[in-house]
């Protein structure tokens, strides 16, 4: 999983919600934390500090079996990657370019499991959507990304295949994806890109962008599956309001509970899991 300080007081749920929603025996769990200075958390930051108390906590509870800093990134990694040496270590977004390749390079197993800290999950207890993605890829030599069933079920079951990559969570073939490498470094504009090069902001596309580039040139494709026994939620609003619900959010989604609304949608509508919150609907399982 990767997490920044803005994630601080959510990365502990988060992180054990995946894990226990994946159904799936880890050989080790990863957690990579955004350490980098930036505008908005600069160096000595407090919540760059309280991020790394959170992690070193969950080290010791042996929630994580290890903890990756973006600010203590290797050189060598940026060659691999990239062919050379990255002018900023963050997209133009101001996210870090290398919190994907650090959990990456980390490990040498066959394959990776990956989280953004904003996923909700749902899985049936007897369904492991990550078990079903190694599965897909050991018997298809073309497939790159599997990644979880887009949102609650509207009745579509069908495993789609697609060029379409998405860095929020993914299951990846480690050996396959080196094939990739070195990646192209895209830029935003000529323009920023010049700019960059004299002391500007980075001019960098994100990590999924540079990824999709590599992968529309190339032989393989990715999978959405469509197995209705797990599906994810991403959360794109991170203001106070989702801070205060998420708890019940994620205990809903951890039952297969959600709003009628959300259904078929695997972008969360806050709104309509307020009002659902807020008139008591959080009651018996809604199945797929």
């Amino acid at each position: 999983m990767l997490a920044g300080p803005a994630d601080r007081k959510i990365v502990r749920m988060m992180l054990n919600h995946a894990r226990k929603a994946s159904n799936f025996q880890f050989s080790e769990i990863v957690l990579v934390i955004d350490t980098l200075p930036s505008p908005r958390f600069p160096q000595g930051a407090a919540e760059t500090k309280a991020l790394k108390q959170t992690a070193t906590d969950m080290l010791s509870d042996g929630e994580v079996n290890r903890i990756i800093l973006t600010s203590e990134s290797a050189g060598d990694i940026e060659p691999a990657h990239y062919g050379r040496h990255l002018l900023r270590k963050r997209d133009f977004r101001g996210i870090p370019l290398l919190g994907w390749i650090l959990a990456f390079e980390a490990s040498d197993s066959e394959f990776m499991c990956h989280f953004d800290s904003d996923i909700l999950m749902y899985s049936d207890p007897s369904y492991s959507w990550v078990a079903d993605a190694i599965a897909h890829i050991r018997s298809d030599a073309n497939i790159m990304f599997v990644a979880p069933h887009a949102g609650p079920p509207s009745g579509d079951s069908n495993t789609t295949r697609s060029k379409t990559v998405s860095s929020r969570r993914f299951v990846i073939d480690r050996s396959r994806f080196r094939k990739l490498l070195p990646l192209r470094p895209h830029h935003s504009s000529w323009k920023r890109h010049l700019l960059m090069k004299f002391g500007g902001p980075s001019s960098y596309w994100p990590w999924e962008f540079q990824v999709q580039k590599a992968v529309d040139q190339s032989p393989y494709s990715n999978i959405w599956l469509g197995d209705n026994r797990a599906w994810f939620i991403h959360s794109p609003d991170h203001s106070e309001i989702w801070h205060t619900h998420l708890p019940d959010i994620v205990s809903a989604c951890r039952r297969g509970c959600f709003p009628p609304g959300q259904r078929g949608n695997h972008e969360l509508d806050l709104p309509k899991w307020q009002n659902w919150l807020a008139g008591g609907q959080f009651g018996g399982l809604t199945t797929p």
